[in-house]
């Protein structure tokens, strides 16, 4: 008896429950972060500005032109180790100058170009080059690269132009026309006689560099805002001696106070006392700021230890940080929702898995694996579930244990039927035997008499009778000589010439009713295919075949129509046939003796292959029969 269902939780409450309360508290925590961004973050967030604009501004501001050499000639000292040890490279022994190997060792040095020049006719010529783009680039705007006058002066040391490290020269920063800065060395190897050019991109933006940009830089960082009425970096010890001396002669002069950059129009006294302050914290100030009828806000941030910067936010501030705190708000609880759907979706798998168990478990009992169970314990209907597949998995091992039974019964009984003709063909073939000497008598006579036309006719008919025999008695398997001599007549009967090659083998290490049903199928659709030719002309061979000790192999040919490609693939499948009904010009898919064929095959881990020319159609078997040995 089936085991009844349990309700005890259901299913869908287990997992639509928690997602309700996981909604209703992402709802709840979006308010209140709301609330608390709103109230709060406008200040934060202020000073967090500021604090990222003082370090920005402090890189851009303490990139001096010291630094600038000392990066510059570290790249140009660079530049003539590679040199060198290219050179060293090239002048190892066995070494083959070509692209790939070049290619390779700019690689390994991180270069971005490298060219091999070589004096031809008193004219320099590129014989080797990684990055022929980038040489392009640099001719079009050196053309000097391509003059014999420009090689000379790199030998003899007489450009003046960029510098030389030892006998490498090498280049100032080059702008391309893709607004890429580059330096390129060139050096002469006395041996090879050629021109190394090496090029690579710079470490640092050349235009980075560039003071003028550098003020841009920093004028593009301080009005990226609307919010930014008034902007300057400072020097913090020459803004309060500055300051001082204002103070003593004729008071403050908003026009002029010390600025490493920018105009600061907005100072008072308090400036130096928050100066002071930033000296000794390290941390941005912000303070009120009212200029008449504006409430505005001013700003002090460090950058180093003796520079400033001081910004004046106008009103607009407030309300741009408002929208960036409702956007921040938003993407907060926006990840935070991811979050939880990932919860929710790793719930729902979790949830998910005894449904998965009870996948597989029918999937291995469609595939005849019996033997397992399914083992679940979540506390629902799920359950009991599992448990009536358990018992369902039972009672169809029992009913297909049955069957198989069964089956074994009939397989029996086949083969019983099978001894049972192979006895009554062995005492035909002693009859025909016996019979032999009478022939013989009669060919005698007609041959004495002169009657030549008789005896052929007469040994032709007896031909075809010892054929019948061989058929039989050249395999040692009773099984397939009783189905050889079967599908013998059968060929005679449609007029098909009819040959057979078996080894003399038992055949035994495959299960016979599987043999007879591969090769009777075989030769069935052979004699099919070949009706459709004349009278005459239809042939069909059989060869049975032991291979590499372990294997099988089944060969069935014929001389009939070519199997067109657009179906050679479908005719595998179960219930597709090529066979044409009378009066049809389609084919009928009613066809199942090489699906069957293809499932016994797959069985055997074997090969069932098909090769059909306009002369011959071959249909080949071979299977796999190491593990009955």
């Amino acid at each position: 008896m089936l085991p009844s269902l349990q309700t005890t939780q259901r299913l869908d409450r287990q997992i639509i429950t928690p997602i309700v309360i996981i909604i209703f508290v992402i709802c709840i925590l979006n308010m209140i972060s709301m609330i608390m961004f709103l109230n709060r973050a406008v200040d934060t967030h202020m000073k967090e500005t500021l604090d990222w604009i003082a370090k920005v501004g402090g890189l851009a501001t303490n990139i001096s032109e010291t630094s600038n050499r000392d990066l510059e000639e570290q790249l140009d000292n660079h530049l003539e180790t590679i040199s060198n040890s290219l050179f060293h490279d090239f002048n190892r022994k066995n070494f083959v100058m070509n692209d790939t190997i070049l290619t390779e060792l700019a690689f390994n040095h991180s270069l971005n170009g490298v060219y091999i020049i070589k004096n031809y006719g008193g004219k320099p010529l590129l014989a080797h080059s990684v990055n022929l783009k980038r040489w392009q680039d640099l001719i079009s705007v050196n053309p000097e690269l391509t003059n014999s006058e420009f090689y000379s002066k790199v030998q003899n040391k007489g450009l003046t132009e960029g510098q030389y490290v030892n006998n490498v020269w090498i280049s100032p920063y080059t702008l391309l026309s893709d607004g890429e800065y580059v330096k390129s060395s060139v050096a002469y190897d006395q041996r090879l006689k050629v021109y190394l050019i090496s090029v690579v991109s710079g470490i640092e933006s050349y235009q980075a560099n560039n003071s003028t940009n550098l003020n841009k830089m920093i004028e593009d960082i301080f009005g990226s805002s609307q919010s930014i009425e008034e902007a300057a970096v400072v020097n913090i010890h020459d803004f309060i001696n500055r300051q001082n001396e204002n103070d003593s002669s004729s008071g403050t002069n908003n026009d002029n106070h010390a600025t490493v950059y920018g105009r600061y129009t907005f100072a008072d006294k308090s400036d130096e006392d928050y100066l002071i302050a930033l000296l000794k914290y390290k941390k941005s100030i912000t303070v009120p700021f009212n200029d008449g009828e504006n409430e505005w806000t001013k700003a002090y941030l460090p950058i180093n230890d003796d520079q400033a910067a001081i910004v004046i936010f106008n009103d607009h501030s407030k309300k741009d940080l408002t929208k960036i705190v409702t956007w921040l708000s938003l993407i907060s609880n926006l990840l935070v929702i991811i979050a939880v759907s990932f919860y929710v979706y790793i719930l729902i798998q979790m949830r998910l898995k005894p449904i998965k168990r009870l996948e597989v478990h029918l999937s291995n009992v469609a595939e005849g694996d019996f033997t397992g169970r399914v083992y679940i314990k979540e506390g629902n209907e799920l359950d009991s579930l599992g448990e009536i597949i358990d018992d369902m998995t039972i009672r169809m091992k029992t009913m297909i244990d049955k069957l198989n039974e069964a089956a074994a019964e009939d397989v029996r009984s086949t083969e019983q039927v099978y001894l049972e003709n192979f006895e009554s063909l062995m005492i035909s073939i002693d009859s025909s035997r016996h019979d032999m000497r009478n022939h013989v008598n009669v060919l005698h006579g007609l041959i004495l008499d002169e009657k030549y036309d008789d005896a052929r006719s007469y040994m032709e008919e007896m031909y075809k009778e010892l054929k019948e025999i061989d058929l039989f008695i050249q395999t040692k398997n009773p099984k397939v000589g009783t189905l050889i001599r079967t599908k013998a007549k059968v060929a005679k009967t449609n007029k098909i010439d009819f040959d057979v090659d078996i080894d003399n083998d038992m055949f035994d290490l495959v299960k016979q009713t599987d043999l007879i049903k591969i090769v009777s199928n075989l030769i069935d659709n052979a004699m099919d295919a070949v009706v459709a030719c004349p009278e005459g002309s239809r042939k069909v061979h059989v060869a049975l075949t032991r291979k590499y000790q372990f294997y099988y192999e089944i060969v069935v040919t014929n001389n009939g129509p070519k199997i067109d490609d657009k179906i050679k693939d479908k005719i595998f499948d179960r219930g597709f046939s090529t066979k044409l009904p009378k009066n049809s010009s389609h084919q009928v898919e009613r066809g199942s003796g090489l699906a069957i064929i293809k499932d016994i095959v797959k069985n055997y881990n074997g090969e069932f292959s098909c090769r059909s020319t306009e002369d011959k159609t071959v249909f080949s078997v071979m299977l796999d029969v190491r593990e009955n040995e």
